[in-house]
């Protein structure tokens, strides 16, 4: 569901960051509330995505809020509801997403916290307080909450990355999404010569499960990413992808949450009982490290110098074969 287009801000990493986007058109509440009405009826998933930019933004998104909640209410559709919130105006992305909180995955959109990084990208964000505050207040019912990182970005240091990620995990904000940064057709980030005097290493890969044989030809999907910049070389972030692994595999997932929320009773770091377990599969010669190891190597591996090279290599059967 999309109920406005458009998006005020200027983030140098967001196609949404150009000035063509700038402005914000919302469609009419009757429009919104019809869509509703009719996804309720003929859809079988359970899951609705709320597509804008920032939701909460409008004051009037409480009242699509509140037609959604009247929905599920009468309906049992939808059982959650994922959605980007505003990056500014926590009263009332709080008055608008209060509707929806039995319901709600709560996504705090933060890409970083160092504040030298976000002024290099123009990004504004709700404070991780202030995020703290809006995961409190609808807490009773939430289903789960997540914050998404970008790493790297002008300015960020492996120091400041693992501070947001530590800084994230003691706000008891339940997954975090770390995403290698992604070099988007124009967007600043790849296109403006201001960004070079990061030294930005640009390289190149096949996007996960985006491939396929077709009327005889192999097909790739290809995206540009930035793996290093004068502040973070290759192997720091390799190593932060490592990390990001074990957060996943031993935060996210929930698979020891009786586990994490014993430690959380104890006051015992859950950060560091990650950094513990990312230190012990680097020396594990079982297959928790074998997996560990195989994630590090596929993550130095992934990326080439150039696309036509990458395309080379993947159209040989036995390599094509390596990506299934």
């Amino acid at each position: 569901l999309q109920t406005n287009r458009g998006c005020p801000f200027r983030c140098k990493f967001c196609h949404s960051g150009d000035s063509y986007f700038n402005k914000l058109s919302q469609f009419p509440n009757e429009r919104v509330f019809q869509e509703i009405d009719y996804i309720s009826d003929c859809v079988e998933s359970k899951i609705l995505s709320i597509t804008d930019d920032n939701f909460g933004i409008l004051r009037r998104d409480k009242a699509i809020a509140s037609k959604i909640a009247d929905v599920r209410e009468k309906t049992g559709w939808p059982l959650c509801i994922n959605v980007s919130t505003s990056k500014v105006n926590k009263e009332q992305v709080l008055d608008s997403i209060i509707p929806l909180k039995d319901a709600l995955v709560f996504s705090a959109a933060l890409q970083s916290i160092n504040l030298e990084t976000l002024e290099n990208i123009k990004r504004k964000n709700l404070s991780l307080e202030e995020f703290k505050t809006i995961k409190g207040q609808v807490n009773s019912g939430m289903i789960s909450s997540e914050a998404e990182l970008i790493m790297p970005l002008p300015g960020e240091t492996k120091e400041s990355h693992i501070a947001a990620i530590q800084k994230v995990i003691e706000s008891g904000i339940g997954a975090i999404c770390s995403y290698t940064s992604m070099l988007l057709p124009n967007t600043p980030l790849l296109e403006d010569t201001f960004y070079d005097q990061f030294d930005m290493v640009k390289k190149y890969r096949v996007i996960p499960r985006d491939f396929g044989e077709y009327l005889g030809e192999k097909v790739f999907e290809v995206e540009r990413v930035c793996v290093a910049t004068s502040t973070m070389n290759f192997e720091e972030y390799c190593n932060l992808r490592g990390l990001c692994f074990v957060v996943n595999t031993y935060y996210n997932k929930n698979a020891l949450k009786e586990i994490i929320s014993y430690l959380r009773m104890l006051d015992i770091s859950i950060f560091k009982w990650l950094e513990n377990i990312q230190k012990s599969l680097e020396n594990d010669a079982g297959i928790a490290g074998r997996i560990y190891m195989k994630f590090m190597s596929e993550t130095r591996n992934e990326v080439w110098d150039s696309k036509d090279e990458m395309e080379v290599y993947y159209k040989k059967e036995e390599n094509y074969n390596k990506l299934e």
